[in-house]
Protein backbone atom coordinates (compact mmCIF):
# COMPACT_ATOMS: atom_id res chain seq x y z
CA UNK A 1 0.00 0.00 0.00
CA UNK A 2 1.10 3.50 -0.74
CA UNK A 3 1.78 5.25 2.39
CA UNK A 4 0.06 8.71 2.79
CA UNK A 5 2.48 11.73 4.10
CA UNK A 6 2.00 11.99 7.33
CA UNK A 7 4.31 12.08 10.77
CA UNK A 8 6.67 8.87 10.32
CA UNK A 9 6.44 8.81 14.08
CA UNK A 10 2.84 6.97 12.92
CA UNK A 11 4.11 5.20 9.49
CA UNK A 12 5.04 2.05 11.35
CA UNK A 13 1.55 2.21 14.03
CA UNK A 14 -0.87 2.57 10.56
CA UNK A 15 -0.16 -0.27 8.79
CA UNK A 16 2.68 1.04 6.02
CA UNK A 17 5.11 -0.46 7.80
CA UNK A 18 7.40 -1.41 11.40
CA UNK A 19 10.34 -1.40 12.94
CA UNK A 20 12.20 -4.69 14.16
CA UNK A 21 9.42 -5.91 16.42
CA UNK A 22 9.89 -4.79 20.16
CA UNK A 23 8.47 -5.22 23.42
CA UNK A 24 6.57 -2.22 24.50
CA UNK A 25 5.84 -3.21 27.93
CA UNK A 26 2.36 -2.11 27.20
CA UNK A 27 -0.95 -3.75 27.01
CA UNK A 28 -2.63 -0.90 25.38
CA UNK A 29 -4.14 -1.84 22.24
CA UNK A 30 -2.71 -0.44 18.63
CA UNK A 31 -5.95 0.90 17.92
CA UNK A 32 -5.44 3.60 21.09
CA UNK A 33 -1.81 3.96 19.55
CA UNK A 34 -2.11 4.62 16.62
CA UNK A 35 -5.67 7.03 17.56
CA UNK A 36 -2.92 9.39 18.66
CA UNK A 37 -0.99 11.72 16.44
CA UNK A 38 1.70 12.99 18.62
CA UNK A 39 4.05 10.38 19.64
CA UNK A 40 4.87 11.84 22.91
CA UNK A 41 0.98 11.03 23.69
CA UNK A 42 0.74 7.44 22.44
CA UNK A 43 0.68 6.45 26.47
CA UNK A 44 -0.59 9.58 28.06
CA UNK A 45 -1.43 8.45 31.48
CA UNK A 46 0.01 5.09 31.46
CA UNK A 47 2.08 4.28 34.25
CA UNK A 48 5.74 4.23 33.35
CA UNK A 49 7.02 0.66 34.30
CA UNK A 50 10.77 2.30 34.37
CA UNK A 51 12.31 5.05 33.10
CA UNK A 52 15.18 4.81 30.31
CA UNK A 53 18.77 6.14 30.99
CA UNK A 54 19.28 8.38 27.26
CA UNK A 55 22.24 9.68 27.91
CA UNK A 56 24.00 13.17 29.13
CA UNK A 57 23.44 16.80 28.11
CA UNK A 58 26.11 19.18 28.21
CA UNK A 59 25.32 22.45 28.52
CA UNK A 60 25.76 26.03 30.44
CA UNK A 61 24.21 26.65 34.13
CA UNK A 62 21.32 29.31 32.91
CA UNK A 63 19.85 25.90 30.34
CA UNK A 64 20.30 23.75 32.74
CA UNK A 65 18.21 25.30 35.22
CA UNK A 66 15.38 25.21 32.97
CA UNK A 67 15.95 22.09 32.04
CA UNK A 68 15.61 21.03 35.80
CA UNK A 69 11.71 22.07 35.30
CA UNK A 70 11.46 20.06 32.48
CA UNK A 71 11.77 22.96 30.20
CA UNK A 72 13.52 22.73 26.89
CA UNK A 73 13.34 26.11 25.69
CA UNK A 74 16.41 27.65 26.98
CA UNK A 75 18.56 25.35 24.83
CA UNK A 76 21.62 26.53 23.32
CA UNK A 77 21.31 28.15 20.01
CA UNK A 78 25.00 25.92 18.85
CA UNK A 79 22.18 23.18 18.36
CA UNK A 80 21.25 24.67 15.46
CA UNK A 81 24.26 24.52 13.63
CA UNK A 82 24.61 21.05 14.54
CA UNK A 83 25.25 18.15 12.26
CA UNK A 84 22.38 16.17 12.67
CA UNK A 85 20.18 19.17 12.17
CA UNK A 86 18.11 20.80 14.86
CA UNK A 87 16.84 19.07 18.40
CA UNK A 88 17.80 18.05 21.30
CA UNK A 89 21.84 16.62 21.43
CA UNK A 90 22.41 13.83 24.14
CA UNK A 91 25.77 12.27 24.34
CA UNK A 92 26.30 8.33 25.94
CA UNK A 93 29.87 9.97 27.42
CA UNK A 94 30.36 11.85 30.00
CA UNK A 95 33.50 13.35 28.80
CA UNK A 96 31.88 14.27 25.30
CA UNK A 97 29.36 15.96 27.80
CA UNK A 98 31.88 17.99 29.72
CA UNK A 99 33.40 19.32 26.15
CA UNK A 100 29.93 20.51 25.40
CA UNK A 101 29.58 21.91 28.48
CA UNK A 102 32.75 24.25 28.22
CA UNK A 103 31.84 25.10 24.67
CA UNK A 104 28.08 25.83 25.96
CA UNK A 105 29.13 28.09 28.42
CA UNK A 106 32.07 29.75 26.79
CA UNK A 107 29.91 30.18 23.72
CA UNK A 108 26.99 31.76 26.44
CA UNK A 109 29.33 34.17 28.17
CA UNK A 110 31.27 35.51 25.03
CA UNK A 111 27.90 36.49 23.73
CA UNK A 112 26.03 38.20 26.70
CA UNK A 113 28.82 38.77 28.51
CA UNK A 114 27.60 36.75 31.27
CA UNK A 115 28.50 34.14 34.25
CA UNK A 116 27.51 30.67 33.28
CA UNK A 117 28.69 27.86 34.61
CA UNK A 118 29.46 24.51 32.23
CA UNK A 119 26.95 22.03 33.42
CA UNK A 120 26.21 18.40 32.28
CA UNK A 121 22.37 16.84 32.73
CA UNK A 122 21.34 13.40 32.85
CA UNK A 123 18.70 12.72 31.23
CA UNK A 124 16.10 9.90 30.95
CA UNK A 125 13.00 8.74 29.13
CA UNK A 126 9.74 9.95 30.85
CA UNK A 127 8.33 6.68 29.52
CA UNK A 128 10.20 3.68 28.09
CA UNK A 129 7.53 2.28 25.89
CA UNK A 130 6.67 5.36 24.51
CA UNK A 131 10.34 5.81 24.02
CA UNK A 132 11.03 2.54 22.26
CA UNK A 133 8.04 3.27 19.70
CA UNK A 134 9.82 6.40 18.63
CA UNK A 135 11.72 5.43 14.82
CA UNK A 136 15.42 6.23 15.31
CA UNK A 137 18.16 5.51 13.10
CA UNK A 138 22.05 5.23 13.51
CA UNK A 139 23.60 7.19 10.71
CA UNK A 140 27.23 5.62 9.56
CA UNK A 141 29.97 7.84 8.26
CA UNK A 142 28.99 8.16 4.67
CA UNK A 143 25.40 9.24 5.50
CA UNK A 144 25.85 12.37 7.88
CA UNK A 145 30.13 13.19 7.95
CA UNK A 146 30.74 16.21 5.11
CA UNK A 147 32.65 18.15 7.52
CA UNK A 148 29.89 20.99 7.45
CA UNK A 149 27.26 22.10 9.75
CA UNK A 150 23.77 20.94 9.30
CA UNK A 151 22.96 22.81 5.97
CA UNK A 152 19.61 22.25 3.90
CA UNK A 153 21.68 20.14 1.27
CA UNK A 154 23.62 18.33 4.44
CA UNK A 155 20.60 17.29 5.95
CA UNK A 156 18.92 16.09 2.59
CA UNK A 157 21.22 13.96 2.01
CA UNK A 158 20.75 12.05 5.24
CA UNK A 159 17.08 11.90 4.64
CA UNK A 160 17.98 10.21 1.11
CA UNK A 161 20.36 7.82 2.57
CA UNK A 162 17.39 6.72 5.32
CA UNK A 163 15.05 6.64 2.29
CA UNK A 164 17.00 4.43 0.44
CA UNK A 165 18.76 2.11 3.25
CA UNK A 166 16.31 2.42 6.19
CA UNK A 167 12.49 2.82 4.52
CA UNK A 168 10.50 0.44 2.36
CA UNK A 169 10.51 1.16 -0.66
CA UNK A 170 7.06 2.04 -0.98
CA UNK A 171 7.65 4.82 1.61
CA UNK A 172 10.77 6.07 -0.60
CA UNK A 173 9.38 6.55 -3.75
CA UNK A 174 7.82 10.13 -1.89
CA UNK A 175 8.68 13.51 -2.90
CA UNK A 176 11.96 14.62 -1.35
CA UNK A 177 10.26 17.28 0.69
CA UNK A 178 8.26 14.88 2.46
CA UNK A 179 11.25 12.45 2.63
CA UNK A 180 12.64 15.53 4.74
CA UNK A 181 9.83 15.69 6.51
CA UNK A 182 9.84 12.09 7.50
CA UNK A 183 13.40 11.71 8.18
CA UNK A 184 13.49 14.84 10.78
CA UNK A 185 10.73 12.76 12.89
CA UNK A 186 13.35 10.14 13.47
CA UNK A 187 15.51 10.17 16.39
CA UNK A 188 18.90 10.29 14.50
CA UNK A 189 22.34 8.90 16.50
CA UNK A 190 25.97 8.98 14.96
CA UNK A 191 29.51 8.41 16.07
CA UNK A 192 30.65 11.95 16.99
CA UNK A 193 33.90 11.09 15.47
CA UNK A 194 33.73 8.58 12.81
CA UNK A 195 37.52 8.81 11.63
CA UNK A 196 39.51 9.02 14.66
CA UNK A 197 41.35 5.83 15.65
CA UNK A 198 40.37 4.15 18.93
CA UNK A 199 43.32 2.29 20.66
CA UNK A 200 43.47 -1.30 20.59
CA UNK A 201 40.27 -1.34 18.42
CA UNK A 202 39.80 -3.38 15.02
CA UNK A 203 36.93 -0.36 14.08
CA UNK A 204 38.02 2.96 13.13
CA UNK A 205 35.33 4.49 15.24
CA UNK A 206 35.66 6.75 18.12
CA UNK A 207 34.64 5.77 21.41
CA UNK A 208 31.88 7.75 22.15
CA UNK A 209 28.53 8.40 20.13
CA UNK A 210 25.75 11.39 19.47
CA UNK A 211 22.22 11.24 19.68
CA UNK A 212 19.78 14.13 18.27
CA UNK A 213 16.11 13.93 19.34
CA UNK A 214 13.39 16.01 17.43
CA UNK A 215 12.26 19.01 19.79
CA UNK A 216 8.79 17.71 19.82
CA UNK A 217 9.75 15.19 21.29
CA UNK A 218 11.47 16.75 24.24
CA UNK A 219 7.23 15.78 26.40
CA UNK A 220 9.45 12.12 26.66
CA UNK A 221 12.47 13.37 28.30
CA UNK A 222 13.25 13.72 32.13
CA UNK A 223 16.19 15.07 33.84
CA UNK A 224 16.68 13.64 36.81
CA UNK A 225 19.80 16.18 38.23
CA UNK A 226 22.02 18.63 36.78
CA UNK A 227 25.64 19.42 37.80
CA UNK A 228 26.94 22.66 37.43
CA UNK A 229 30.52 23.08 38.13
CA UNK A 230 33.68 25.65 38.22
CA UNK A 231 36.40 23.80 37.86
CA UNK A 232 36.72 19.85 37.69
CA UNK A 233 33.71 18.27 36.06
CA UNK A 234 31.73 15.63 37.85
CA UNK A 235 32.66 12.04 37.83
CA UNK A 236 30.07 9.15 37.25
CA UNK A 237 29.79 8.30 40.42
CA UNK A 238 28.68 12.12 41.73
CA UNK A 239 25.45 11.76 39.70
CA UNK A 240 22.91 10.18 41.85
CA UNK A 241 20.09 8.38 39.84
CA UNK A 242 22.27 7.03 37.13
CA UNK A 243 21.61 3.31 36.63
CA UNK A 244 24.48 2.27 34.75
CA UNK A 245 27.98 3.24 34.86
CA UNK A 246 29.35 3.49 30.84
CA UNK A 247 26.49 3.23 27.86
CA UNK A 248 27.24 2.93 24.37
CA UNK A 249 24.36 3.60 21.94
CA UNK A 250 25.63 0.96 19.25
CA UNK A 251 24.57 -1.60 21.99
CA UNK A 252 21.10 -0.27 21.85
CA UNK A 253 20.67 -1.07 18.24
CA UNK A 254 18.04 -4.36 19.32
CA UNK A 255 16.47 -3.07 22.13
CA UNK A 256 15.47 0.41 21.56
CA UNK A 257 14.91 -0.77 17.86
CA UNK A 258 17.43 1.63 16.14
CA UNK A 259 17.53 1.30 12.36
CA UNK A 260 20.27 2.19 10.15
CA UNK A 261 23.98 1.28 11.24
CA UNK A 262 26.77 2.59 12.64
CA UNK A 263 29.68 1.68 10.50
CA UNK A 264 29.63 1.91 6.37
CA UNK A 265 30.63 -1.77 6.17
CA UNK A 266 27.76 -3.35 7.90
CA UNK A 267 24.21 -3.31 6.43
CA UNK A 268 21.85 -1.45 7.76
CA UNK A 269 18.74 -2.61 10.09
CA UNK A 270 15.78 -1.56 8.06
CA UNK A 271 12.42 -1.51 8.24
CA UNK A 272 9.96 -4.29 6.92
CA UNK A 273 6.48 -5.22 6.23
CA UNK A 274 3.70 -6.21 8.33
Amino acid sequence: MRCSPVSFALLSLLGCVVAVPINTGSSAPLSAIASSRNPADIFEGVPPPRTIFLGFRGTHSRAAASYRRQDWSGESTRDLVAQLGDGIYLTDDLQDASDNAANAAGYDNDKTDGNVLPSICAVFARNSPSWLLTPKVFLPPKAWDDGRPAAPEALLHQANWIASNVLLPSVARLTQAEILQHAETFVKLANSDPYSPVENSSINFHNWNVMKIPRELAPLLHVSECIDYASNPPQLSDFSQLPVNKIDYRDFMGEWGILGSYSDQVAPVRERAL
